[in-house]
């Protein structure tokens, strides 16, 4: 597994990639994993980085981006709250912000979104 640490505890309940509704066969691409946790949680850094975002996303709601460097960014939407500004330098374990019911969190490389679960620690 990787290096990036889990922004919050819960299980995956969404996927990353393709997603085939079940009663409409509809197709949709999740960029990222969706991990259900409960309201009010602390949404951590994956790793350490600046913040080159924090506002409103639109299609994502409150959300806050990380720059960690070499081309690498990490996304956390659907926040509740969002605790840092854009230039915040963070360490990994840093409250970025409080969650809603559940965090959609992406993994960009080189601009190219990878599935997260290849990125973070296991646990």
């Amino acid at each position: 597994m990787g290096k990036l640490g889990w922004p919050v505890p819960g299980e995956v309940v969404g996927r990353f990639g393709v997603r085939v509704d079940p009663k409409y066969g509809t197709k949709t691409k999740n960029l990222g994993v969706d991990i259900d946790c409960a309201e009010g949680v602390p949404v951590k850094a994956s790793y350490p980085g600046k913040v080159s975002y924090a506002d409103r996303f639109m299609g994502y709601g409150r959300t806050v981006i990380v720059d960690h460097g070499e081309r690498l960014h990490t996304i956390y939407a659907g926040l509740a709250e969002v605790r840092v500004s854009v230039g915040t330098q963070v360490q990994k374990g840093a409250v970025l912000a409080y969650s809603a019911d559940s965090l959609q969190f992406q993994v960009r490389k080189d601009g190219q979104a990878e599935d997260p679960c290849s990125w973070l620690e296991s646990r």
